[in-house]
């Protein structure tokens, strides 16, 4: 399965950018090792999580030119700023495993997206959610 590309509604979270990181899930091995995530993807350090225009609704991380393959357990993590500079904070984090994709693109809603708290520094409404398209 390739990713190539990732729809982010940006109204609700008024974020001037987002980092995106990719996971895949390593099982640990039949000698006791533990799992691990290793990274795929980051766009720490890219040109790209920033909304197209000052009031764009959604930031868009493309991928059609070098789509990302994964396969098993993926990981996305998604951390955001406000300001154009400062830290970025985690926002929320996505599973899901490549062997039940059985539509695309796929919409994972609010209640699919892990570490948001009740006391979220962004209050997101029920019909947030996230696209993830699979070629």
């Amino acid at each position: 399965s390739l990713i190539s590309r990732i729809v982010i509604p940006n109204m609700q979270l008024k974020m001037s950018k987002l980092r995106l990181a990719i996971y895949v899930l390593i099982n640990g091995s039949d000698n006791g090792d533990s799992c691990h995530n290793k990274l795929l993807f980051s766009s720490k350090g890219k040109a790209m999580g920033t909304p197209a225009e000052d009031s764009s609704a959604y930031i868009i991380f493309d991928f059609a030119n070098e789509p990302i393959q994964v396969s098993g357990d993926i990981l996305i993590k998604v951390k955001g700023r406000k300001h154009l500079t400062g830290s970025f904070k985690s926002l929320f984090e996505l599973w899901f495993n490549t062997g039940y994709i059985d539509h695309t693109p796929m919409v994972f809603d609010k209640a699919c997206l892990d570490g948001l708290q009740k006391k979220s520094p962004v209050p997101l409404s029920p019909d947030f959610h996230v696209q993830v398209l699979i070629k």
